[in-house]
C-alpha cells in the first residue's frame, strides 16, 4: 500500500487515498472481520484495482 501512496498523481490512486491510508493503521485491523475485508475487496474490484 505504501507504494500506492507514492502514486498520488494517478487519478484512481488519488481517489482512494483516504482508504489506502486508513488500511495502513493498526486501528483498522483491530477486530477486522471477514465481512469488512470482503467489502473492501468488492469496492476495489469495482474501482478497477
Amino acid at each position: 500500500m505504501q507504494r500506492l501512496e507514492q502514486k498520488r498523481t494517478v487519478p484512481m490512486v488519488h481517489a482512494q487515498l483516504p482508504l489506502i491510508e486508513e488500511l495502513q493503521t493498526e486501528a483498522w485491523w483491530t477486530d477486522v472481520t471477514l465481512e469488512m475485508l470482503e467489502t473492501i475487496r468488492r469496492q476495489q474490484h469495482m474501482n478497477g484495482f
